[in-house]
């Protein structure tokens, strides 16, 4: 027991003495990227896709990890001003990343974001969506489309496609498309208004709520659609929901809504709220803590 007690303390002292004789850490090290910034994998399970710090700028970067012979350099760089926030497979062939960057638009300095498709090697990449925008309706539309990645479901089952949200005349008109990643065809599935500017899907893919202010500043508002006769209806019609209650999915049973509550308290937690009997949320007792 001594012996241990003694290594133990010797461990201690090791550890206290590396803490008081370190270097400072260098100022410029708190502002890097990451040396991996996001990964991904390939449905079937052999190729990773990830997003590496490659001197302060990001590369994509592919390994076969199916075939540890295949030393094949599939890497794609960006410059400093352009920054990675996710990659995603679509299918074993394609992936699908998200940047975002700061741009001029008509003199004016604002936030963009496009998404881009590549083959698995790397070799070819494309916009999926483009950001021009189509004949002006409103004094708000700039003609050049901010976001053009807002991905509101990847459509596992349908991998040539994802839904998207975003404005076809008026960028803050955003609807719902189901878009084509190789030809960018698409299809409306939510016509847009400047009332909603959130969609959200329930697990088959089907848009199930529209969150937003009304004319685009206003108060806020919630639509949602029921699942048995496709209605829209106001969150008015289902006690214990505020239209700025959040709403963070489905379960398995389309009609099983997950939202998020505060229990008077600071911590915030899920709860399932079942739609077709407009009943209010289940007692917070049941609640899943959100560290």
């Amino acid at each position: 027991m001594r012996f241990f007690v003694g290594v133990a303390g010797i461990i201690y002292l090791l550890f206290t003495a590396s803490l008081t004789f370190a270097k400072p850490v260098p100022v410029e090290h708190y502002s890097r990227t990451p040396a991996i910034f996001d990964a991904a994998l390939s449905p079937d399970g052999r190729f990773l896709a990830t997003v590496l710090d490659n001197g302060g700028k990001y590369i994509l970067r592919v390994f076969n990890i199916a075939d540890p012979s295949d030393k094949k350099i599939r890497a794609s760089a960006y410059p400093k001003d352009i920054r990675i926030n996710w990659v995603h497979w679509a299918n074993n062939e394609q992936i699908l990343v998200s940047t975002r960057q700061t741009k001029k638009i008509h003199k004016t300095i604002v936030n963009t974001g496009y998404l881009y498709v590549f083959d698995r090697n790397l070799t070819v990449s494309k916009l999926v969506l483009d950001p021009q925008l189509g004949v002006r309706r409103s004094s708000l539309s700039i003609g050049l489309r901010q976001f053009n990645n807002t991905v509101i479901n990847f459509l596992p089952d349908e991998p040539e496609h994802i839904l998207m949200s975003f404005g076809i005349s008026n960028a803050f008109e955003p609807g719902v498309h189901k878009v084509n990643i190789s030809t960018g065809s698409r299809e409306r599935i939510e016509r847009g208004t400047a009332n909603i500017q959130h969609w959200i899907t329930d697990l088959r893919g089907v848009v199930r709520v529209g969150v937003g202010r009304r004319d685009i500043a206003g108060d806020w508002q919630m639509e949602i659609k029921d699942a048995s006769d496709g209605q829209w209806r106001s969150h008015k019609d289902y006690p214990g929901l505020t239209a700025g209650t959040g709403v963070y999915g489905f379960t398995s049973n389309p009609d099983e809504m997950i939202i998020g509550a505060r229990d008077g308290k600071t911590h915030v937690g899920f709860l399932s709220m079942t739609l077709p009997r407009r009943s209010a949320p289940e007692n917070y007792s049941n609640m899943i803590n959100m560290m």
